[in-house]
C-alpha cells in the first residue's frame, strides 16, 4: 500500500475490517493488535479534540512470544481518542499519515506516541486510538493549581523549570516544522523524575496540526473555541487574508498564555474576560489592539511577567522565537539561584 492510497477519499465509506487492515498494513510495527492493549473506562483527562483514557500495555513482542499460559507484564499507557466530529470532516487515512508522522518524533519534553490501534467503540469517538506514554503527574494546569501561590524564589524558580522543559519541547517541534495550534497548561503533562522532580512534557501537538480543518469550524462554534490562548492574528476568520493562520510565531503567543497560568495558580484566562464581557474571539482582538493584556498584578514574579509581555507582541515577527525564550528562560533561572545561594 502506498501513500497516494492512503489519500484516496473513499475511506469515509471503509467498514471497521477495511480500516483495521488498512491501518496495520501502512502502520507496520507502530500499528498495535488489540489483544495487546488494555482499555480502562477511567478517564484521565479531555479536551477540543478528545479524550484520553488509561490503558496498559502488554508490548508486541512479549505479547506473541507468550505460549506457556504465564501473564505478560504490562506498562501504564495513556490511550487518546479523537472525536467522531473532528475525524468526519478529514480524509480518514490522511488523518493516520500525519499522526504517523508524530509517532517518529522523539524528545525527552515531547509526550511520546507509541502506537496506533483501533476498537474503541465509545459513543462520539472514532475507532481510531493513540497510545501514548503515561504521565504520571497529570496536566499542568491542575499540577499549578495544586503547587499553590509561588512565595518564594525556590517555588519560583520550580515554575520556571517546568517553562523551560516547555519552551524546549517546542524549540524541538517548531523544528520539525510542527505548529501546535493548541498550546495551554491544560496540553502540557508531567511525570515524575529521579530524585523527585518533574519533567514536563508537550502534548496534543499532533492532534492539533491533524485536525486543521476542523480548526476553522470552531470558529463557527464559539462554545468549542480556545480562544483565549489564541494569537490575534487568528482570532477573526478572513479566507482571504495570508496572515490569517497560525505559525510558530502564534504558538509563542499561546506560551506566553500558558506561562500566565501556571504563574496565577492555574487561573484559566476566562476568568479574567468574562467579568469584562469578552466572550468570544471578535471581542478579544478588540481588547488586544486597545492595548490591553492578561493582568500582571496576580503575577509575583515580574520578570516572568515581562516575558509573557514579549510574548504578546501583536506583530508575530516582533515576538520572540521559542529558542529565545528558551535563553532568557535560563538566564531568568540562573539569576534566581544566584539569589537562592546568597540567602
Amino acid at each position: 500500500m502506498t501513500r497516494k492510497d492512503l489519500r484516496t477519499d473513499d475511506n469515509k465509506r471503509l467498514t471497521v475490517a477495511e480500516i483495521d487492515k488498512r491501518l496495520k498494513s501502512f502502520l507496520g510495527k507502530r500499528y498495535l493488535p488489540k489483544d495487546c492493549l488494555t482499555f480502562s473506562y477511567k478517564r484521565l483527562g479531555s479536551g477540543h479534540y478528545g479524550a484520553v483514557y488509561e490503558g496498559h500495555l502488554r508490548h508486541p513482542e512479549k505479547c506473541f512470544q507468550n505460549t506457556n499460559g504465564s501473564l505478560v507484564p504490562t506498562t501504564p499507557v495513556a490511550v487518546k481518542l479523537i472525536k467522531t466530529d473532528s475525524v468526519c470532516q478529514l480524509n480518514r487515512k490522511m488523518v493516520y499519515q500525519e499522526i504517523k508522522v508524530a509517532c517518529e518524533l522523539d524528545h525527552p519534553n515531547v509526550v511520546k506516541l507509541l502506537y496506533l490501534t483501533d476498537g474503541a467503540y465509545l459513543k462520539g469517538y472514532d475507532q481510531l486510538m493513540m497510545v501514548m506514554e503515561y504521565m504520571n503527574k497529570g496536566s499542568l494546569s491542575e499540577y499549578a493549581k495544586k503547587y499553590g501561590e509561588l512565595s518564594n524564589p525556590e517555588k519560583v524558580c520550580h515554575m520556571l523549570k517546568i517553562m523551560l522543559d516547555v519552551a524546549e519541547g517546542m524549540v524541538y517541534l517548531s523544528g520539525k516544522d510542527i505548529i501546535h495550534r493548541d498550546l495551554a497548561a491544560r496540553n502540557v503533562l508531567l511525570t515524575k523524575v529521579e530524585g523527585g522532580g518533574v519533567r514536563a512534557k508537550v502534548s496534543d501537538f499532533g492532534l492539533a496540526r491533524i485536525l486543521e480543518g476542523n480548526y476553522k469550524l470552531y470558529r463557527v462554534n464559539k462554545d468549542e473555541l480556545p480562544f483565549p490562548w489564541m494569537p490575534p492574528e487568528c482570532l477573526v476568520l478572513d479566507p482571504s487574508d495570508p496572515e490569517n493562520i497560525f505559525s510558530s510565531k502564534g504558538d509563542v503567543w499561546s506560551f506566553g498564555i500558558l506561562m500566565w497560568e501556571s504563574f496565577s495558580e492555574g487561573t484559566l484566562p476566562k476568568k479574567v474576560l468574562k467579568p469584562l464581557g469578552i466572550t468570544d474571539g471578535e471581542k478579544l482582538l478588540a481588547a488586544y489592539k486597545s492595548n490591553w493584556r492578561l493582568p500582571g498584578d496576580i503575577i509575583r514574579c515580574k520578570e516572568a511577567y515581562n516575558l509573557m509581555t514579549k510574548c504578546w507582541q501583536m506583530e508575530p515577527n516582533r515576538r520572540p522565537a521559542f529558542v529565545e525564550l528558551v535563553q532568557e528562560l535560563k538566564h531568568l533561572i540562573s539569576k534566581l539561584e544566584v539569589t537562592k545561594g546568597g540567602k
